[in-house]
């Protein structure tokens, strides 16, 4: 909406250099004016207030109509380039090999049990979680998504991890955008095999490590639910899922 109100009117009218709005454009002009006032005053106040300034002020003759329309150009496209950022809510994203999918879901399971619905996550191999129907190429959404200032990445390292591509580049991504994370290392798989830009005196932990692994995964849970903005849950009902999540994972052949 806000690239539409600035390359088919603002814009238009400024290349055009019209001084003015004949009475049957300057209907639909202010028409798709109020829309935008209503529909983002919530969420950029400072804007929209300042473009009902500007269109008063041109009606009171303080200010003219070219100057007007250029005001309201650099206004929306300060709206436009802050869009994600004010409108990406926070979000989980699990970065992880598809040869590894049955230890994803048996932690995505897990946090459901903290309140985790779909808007809070993307998982490409778990269904809800992954790219929804309609939302074009795999790659370019999930582009989108790690343009998330506010995203969370998990990843799952394991032998596979580093056999892909896909996996690796995700892994540069979160690194380059500094994004938050904490890496998880699969059974079998230790901390002498960390490559690349993931150090193993970061936020890691083996899922394997029975010693350390009950309060690691305590602190990741709490983690995520401050940054997801969700309530505190129950500890009892907590450590009983997470018990039964270790249990299976212990069942589960070493990657």
């Amino acid at each position: 909406m806000l690239d539409e109100f600035s390359n088919q009117h603002l814009k238009i009218i400024i290349n055009n250099r019209l001084q003015g709005l004949n009475p049957q454009y300057a209907e639909v002009f202010l028409r798709k004016l109020e829309t935008v006032y209503h529909t983002y005053l919530s969420v950029f106040p400072t804007q929209c207030a300042q473009l009902d300034l500007l269109w008063d002020l041109r009606k009171a003759g303080a200010i003219t109509f070219e100057n007007t329309i250029r005001a309201m150009d650099v206004l929306v496209g300060d709206m436009s380039k802050r869009f994600d950022k004010a409108y990406k809510p926070p979000k989980l994203f699990i970065s992880h090999a598809q040869a590894d999918s049955i230890i994803v879901k048996k932690f995505v399971s897990l946090l459901e049990r903290i309140g985790i619905k779909s808007e809070h996550l993307f998982c490409s191999s778990i269904d809800g979680y992954d790219v929804p129907q309609g939302a074009g190429d795999i790659y370019d959404y999930l582009r989108n998504e790690m343009t998330n200032d506010r995203l969370f990445v998990i990843m799952m390292l394991s032998k596979n991890y580093y056999a892909s591509k896909v996996c690796l580049n995700e892994m540069g991504a979160s690194w380059v955008k500094q994004a938050a994370y904490q890496v998880i290392l699969l059974p079998g798989f230790d901390y002498s095999k960390i490559k690349g830009v993931i150090r193993p005196t970061e936020m890691c932990f083996r899922l394997d490590d029975s010693v350390h692994r009950a309060y690691d995964m305590n602190e990741l849970k709490e983690r995520i639910l401050k940054h997801l903005g969700l309530p505190t849950i129950d500890s009892t009902q907590w450590e009983r899922k997470r018990d039964e999540f270790f249990s299976e994972i212990d069942s589960q052949p070493k990657v």
